[in-house]
């Protein structure tokens, strides 16, 4: 029989107690390594850091569901000089409709042309649109478009002889503009011009038509004319603008008592659309033949380019210099050479021959892409938000709707997702007011669809015509690719919660046309892979 002994009890309770405090102390810790394993794991799959936001007037927007993961990855481009060779894109630049020869290898997007009525309509009724079939023709193989105007009177070497033979027979040349046979047998030509090419994309604008010598809605240079009374002004305006619903309009400034009478025609078309936009000439002489006078003495004139662009034309001999400060000044976007005004381009000094180049880099629009945020890593299934920031150098809006795609492309180039920025190019005034740049911001908030795979994404930046007729835009930066796409950098997409369909990212041909390329249908199931095109 064995005996209890009193020390083995003692050190089984010793023991039992040193048990229990290790068990106190490690159970804590456990529950703190698990703790902080599954932030690990949330982090890893789209539930931990979200990019700051940072909001522009009228771009901000709000997320909802799965965040984006990863630090924010700044990308940024390398702009491209204004000495570098021109960027070439449409409402803006030279626009030749004589025989001069332009800069060298100087991209001539946009044409334009005019003419006498006589040359449009050479008998009554017969109309002979081949004159505007070849501009547009022009235009669209240049990938620009093309405008024009018919002149009723010039006197640059056809005094007498632009008006209709059966019509001015019958009221003279110059006209009588309030005559109604004049103003019915022009609402005919317009009809006539409208029935062909009013829904023609190569038709981009016109010359509100047709009044005064030249089309200019000023009667210099004719002897005793007849005045429009604002009634007949009013007419003819109101023709063009219920015939050409797609196209700009512009009216000369001249249209702002240009003919001597105390009536405003400019004002009146203004009015009607802020689409419409104005003509000048004589860019390069001092007063700019008296538009300079015109367009200070109109208020309404002076902030048109927000929204509609000021064309102009030299006048013969133009001072180059003059012409830069007046480009600026007056916000210009079409440059017209006015016919022989001006020479070719090689029978100028250097001097003259780097102004005119100035002159035409500097109208219109040049935007650049300064930079974009985006988180290095997203959720698929999430959202994330883009930040880009953009310059606008030049001196104008753009005048045509584009869309600004933000797309992750695979490997192979095709495009896996994209969404569209909600900003817009045509209220991208010029950055550079003051002597110092200062971009716009611009936030967007995305959602990346689950079906999007795991892996590495190039950025992309792709700005498209909505109407798929013209090509990408131009930025002032380089990277541009041969589908007219920028590619930033590289992003990766990670695992969402849940259960995701994994797709399988295909080339994407060359687009056939140059709207939205195509994408990969993220909407079907894995076995389908069907491709579709916005």
């Amino acid at each position: 029989m064995r005996f209890f002994k009193p020390d083995l009890l003692k050190k089984s309770i010793a023991l039992g107690v040193f048990l229990i405090v290790v068990l106190l102390l490690i159970i804590p810790l456990i529950t703190l390594v698990s703790q902080g394993f599954q932030e690990l794991r949330q982090h890893a799959i789209g539930q931990g850091f979200q990019v700051p936001r940072q909001h522009a007037v009228g771009q901000a927007s709000q997320q909802t569901g799965q965040q984006a993961v990863g630090k924010p990855l700044t990308f940024t481009p390398t702009v491209i000089p204004l000495s570098a060779p021109e960027i070439g894109n449409p409402w803006r630049g030279p626009v030749y409709y004589s025989n001069e020869s332009p800069p060298p290898n100087w991209p001539l997007i946009d044409h334009y042309n005019r003419w006498c009525w006589s040359e449009i309509e050479p008998t009554e009724g017969q109309y002979n649109l081949d004159p505007i079939e070849e501009v547009l023709a022009d235009a669209k193989a240049h990938g620009g478009k093309g405008g024009f105007t018919i002149m009723p009177v010039n006197t640059s070497g056809e005094t007498g002889s632009c008006l209709p033979p059966y019509l001015r027979s019958r009221i003279g040349e110059p006209p009588d503009w309030n005559n109604p046979l004049y103003l019915s047998r022009l609402q005919a030509l317009i009809t006539a011009i409208s029935q062909k090419y009013a829904n023609d994309p190569r038709f981009g604008w016109v010359d509100i038509f047709a009044y005064g010598n030249w089309n200019e809605w000023n009667l210099s240079e004719l002897s005793n004319p007849t005045i429009g009374t604002p009634a007949t002004k009013q007419a003819i305006i109101n023709m063009n603008v219920r015939a050409f619903p797609h196209q700009r309009l512009v009216l000369g400034i001249a249209g702002y008592r240009g003919d001597g009478s105390t009536y405003d025609a400019l004002s009146y078309a203004l009015n009607l659309s802020p689409k419409i936009g104005i003509r000048m000439n004589c860019l390069g002489y001092h007063t700019m033949g008296g538009a300079a006078e015109d367009f200070a003495a109109l208020p309404l004139a002076q902030d048109r380019w927000k929204t509609a662009p000021n064309i102009v034309e030299y006048c013969s001999g133009p001072s180059f210099q003059a012409a830069q400060n007046q480009i600026k000044q007056y916000h210009f976007a079409l440059i017209g050479d006015g016919a022989h005004n001006i020479n070719s381009f090689s029978s100028y000094s250097a001097s003259d021959q780097y102004l005119m180049l100035q002159n035409y880099k500097t109208s219109g629009y040049r935007f650049v892409l300064d930079s974009l945020t985006i988180p290095s890593q997203i959720g698929a299934g999430g959202g994330f938000t883009v930040i880009t920031k953009w310059s606008n150098v030049n001196v104008t809006p753009a005048y045509n709707p584009w869309n600004i795609m933000l797309q992750l492309r695979s490997g192979s180039g095709a495009v896996v997702w994209q969404g569209k920025s909600q900003l817009d190019l045509q209220t991208l005034l010029p950055t550079n007011t003051s002597g110092t740049d200062t971009p716009r911001t611009a936030t967007d908030a995305f959602h990346l669809p689950k079906a999007v795979p795991n892996g590495s994404y190039k950025v992309a930046i792709q700005i498209v015509d909505p109407d798929h007729y013209y090509a990408p835009l131009n930025l002032a930066i380089q990277g541009r690719q041969t589908d007219g796409s920028y590619i930033l950098g590289t992003v990766h997409v990670s695992e969402s919660l849940g259960s995701t369909v994994r797709l399988t990212p295909q080339p994407s041909p060359m687009p056939t046309n140059y709207g939205l390329p195509k994408v990969i249908d993220q909407s079907q199931p894995f076995k389908s892979r069907r491709r579709v095109s916005l």
